[in-house]
């Protein structure tokens, strides 16, 4: 699904929009299904949620093993960041990755209250007008970002062969 999803965005964007979204279905599955000419069609990556350092590692790691130099490529962080948390992760990737930072809430919704860990998702979806509704799920890095029935999260999760037992 991964490979698809990226495959198409290129089809659609014609390489304008080049930051592919990690965690669609999840940075393991989303790494394992990277391939050689998407990590260089791509000008980056963007990391929105799990621990930012584990997947600066793994990230760097995958563009080696598909022969890049990952100094050429971007991770752009959105993981409810604030300058403090940024400044670490630029230092972090000082000489191994550029990085560049998406600060929302915490930069332009300051207001001391604790923001909700949540952004709208699909819950359903159809592709044409003679088409049933069918339910939408998204997979995360943090599971409790996981949307859709728990029905069809464990069935995309077996699927994707992302289940712990």
């Amino acid at each position: 699904a991964n490979y698809m999803a990226l495959e198409n965005w290129v089809n659609v964007y014609d390489g304008d929009l080049g930051t592919a979204l990690s965690d669609t279905y999840t940075s393991d599955s989303f790494l394992s299904n990277f391939s050689r000419k998407q990590a260089k069609l791509f000008d980056g990556v963007r990391c929105d949620s799990g621990d930012e350092y584990e997947f600066i590692e793994r990230l760097i790691a995958r563009y080696k093993e598909l022969g890049i130099d990952p100094t050429t490529k971007t991770i752009i962080f959105s993981n409810a960041l604030d300058f403090e948390k940024a400044l670490k992760i630029y230092q972090y990737c000082q000489g191994k990755i550029r990085c560049s930072f998406g600060i929302g809430t915490n930069l332009t919704n300051d207001t001391g209250y604790q923001p909700s860990n949540i952004v709208m998702k699909l819950s359903r979806c159809k592709m044409s007008q003679s088409q049933e509704w069918r339910e939408c799920v998204k997979l995360s890095d943090d599971m409790g970002k996981h949307m859709g029935s728990m029905t069809e999260v464990e069935a995309c999760l077996h699927e994707l062969r992302l289940l712990t037992e």
